[in-house]
């Protein structure tokens, strides 16, 4: 019943707000995998920016590359996609641009729980304060100003992994670290 209201607010904020979609798939829960396939697809109508790691592309489309994975979302709703790929970075596909890589700073690995949703908060927050409230901003975006939006990203992941648990850094720290770097 959650997936169901989680749809219908969606669905009711799709062009009004910018919608970012982190499947987060967790395949030891997932217990029919085709038919949660099936649900994402539907789910990327209402997605602007989606957000994955490598791992949810090997188990969403099986041996297919990130490049490619991108292009066959792209065609299914989202205006972005963007890929992480833990300590080695992520990367953002647009139709029509080149992919945009970011990496993230060296650090002492401590954690890497919450990492990927510290990362994904982070892209919402800099989407923000890069002035992004609804899609047709989303699509205006710039290519330096989505570097800006990764890097930002990117500190604020790794920041997390700095530290036990989910455990992600304050604003002012992310700041901090972009301002050092």
């Amino acid at each position: 019943p959650a997936a169901r209201r989680i749809t219908e607010l969606v669905a009711a904020n799709a062009g009004q707000r910018v919608i970012v979609f982190d499947p987060n798939v967790r395949l030891s829960l997932i217990e029919d995998l085709p038919n949660y396939r099936l649900r994402i697809n539907r789910w990327l109508n209402y997605t602007n920016l989606l957000k994955l790691s490598d791992e949810d592309v090997e188990a969403l489309l099986p041996g297919v590359s990130h490049t490619q994975a991108a292009e066959t979302w792209l065609q299914a709703g989202p205006s972005a996609v963007v890929i992480t790929c833990g300590a080695h970075g992520a990367t953002l596909f647009r139709q029509g641009h080149a992919p945009i890589p970011v990496q993230p700073p060296k650090i002492k690995m401590v954690d890497t729980i919450g990492a990927g949703d510290t990362f994904t908060a982070g892209l919402s927050v800099a989407l923000l304060q890069q002035g992004v409230t609804n899609s047709a901003e989303l699509n205006q975006l710039s290519d330096p100003a989505w570097l800006e939006v990764l890097q930002f990203a990117a500190i604020a992941a790794a920041r997390n992994c700095t530290r036990e648990g989910a455990n992600p850094p304050s604003l002012d720290e992310v700041k901090a670290a972009l301002s050092d770097g």
